[in-house]
């Protein structure tokens, strides 16, 4: 049960991604102040990322972020392609948001389709499901050949 409200979640916050306001330049206006954070995609890791999300929420566990189901408990921000050896344009994320979680979109030439994961832990073994932010924190998270996915739909 948990795994499927965990994957509606997670979906419901990509279509909002699609949904979100935009100011005419087509980017979500910023936020007051709060954690920074990007995504840099090392040269070994192995996924080319079509389009890379990040999903912030209010809640720190999984437990609390499933069970928060008020629409201003969540935000998710489309950030778009990471080539290898990039690093994505920071993001300043409001600081009523406590934790994040990274998924990517990427097709796969094997099924011949898009297929959406999210990123669990980090090469140097930091979970990501999700992401505890500190405010202020100016955090890059590096994926890397170590870093461990988990296939969402």
């Amino acid at each position: 049960m948990k795994k499927i409200s965990i994957m509606m979640l997670l979906a419901t916050a990509i279509f909002a991604a699609a949904c979100s306001k935009k100011n005419d330049n087509g980017v979500d206006p910023p936020a007051n102040k709060g954690t920074s954070i990007s995504v840099q995609s090392s040269s070994n890791f192995t996924i080319a990322i079509d389009t890379l999300y990040i999903a912030v929420f209010k809640g720190t566990t999984i437990d609390q972020i499933n069970s928060d189901k008020s629409p201003d408990s969540h935000k998710t921000y489309k950030i778009g392609p990471l080539p290898k050896g990039q690093t994505s344009a920071a993001l300043t994320i409001d600081p009523q948001f406590k934790s994040c979680i990274v998924l990517y979109k990427n097709y796969n030439s094997i099924l011949k389709q898009y297929l959406v994961s999210q990123v669990m832990s980090l090469g140097d073994g930091t979970n990501t499901n999700p992401y505890v932010l500190k405010t202020g924190e100016a955090k890059t998270i590096v994926l890397d050949d170590k870093t461990k996915t988990k296939f969402i739909y």
